[in-house]
């Protein structure tokens, strides 16, 4: 036997045993809650940037249906449906969202910028009831059609 393992060695009416016995237990235990949290704050980031990208592809989709319209309140108007309908069919789930206009040029060859903003509740992002609120917003840009501008 050598001698560090003699020394991590008791006796005790007449039987020798391990002192570190049962010690790989406690180090797991005490390892598993900040391997836990780093796990856990992974998939919060991950389902932030999925968000993000969800975002971008609503702004895309409003501001390629306000560039199909004649007038900029129509155009507006259809802009926000269109968010609303599609914020509704993905998983994004918006507080609150607006669809702010940068630019509005319907005439043939113009174009329309477009953000939208969705306020998303980081509970229901990471599923641990953390409290608070992330917002995410996308710009998007498109041109009108020449041969649709100007209805």
């Amino acid at each position: 036997m050598n001698r560090v393992h003699r020394n991590n060695l008791r006796r005790r009416n007449g039987r020798t045993r391990d002192i570190q016995a049962g010690s790989a237990a406690v180090e797991l235990t005490i390892l598993v809650v900040p391997i836990m949290m780093m796990v856990l704050l992974v998939v919060l980031v991950g389902r932030l940037s999925g968000v993000r990208q969800e975002v971008v592809a609503v702004a895309r989709d409003a501001s390629r249906e306000a560039s199909l319209h004649g007038s900029e309140g129509r155009a507006l108007a259809s802009a926000r449906s269109v968010v609303e309908v599609a914020l509704g069919e993905r998983t994004v789930s918006c507080r609150r969202f607006r669809v702010v206009p940068h630019e509005i040029d319907l005439s043939p060859g113009g174009v329309v910028t477009l953000e939208v903003e969705c306020e998303v509740a980081l509970a229901d992002l990471s599923g641990l009831g953390i409290p608070g609120t992330r917002r995410v917003s996308a710009q998007a840009t498109t041109v009108v059609d020449a041969y649709r501008g100007g209805e």
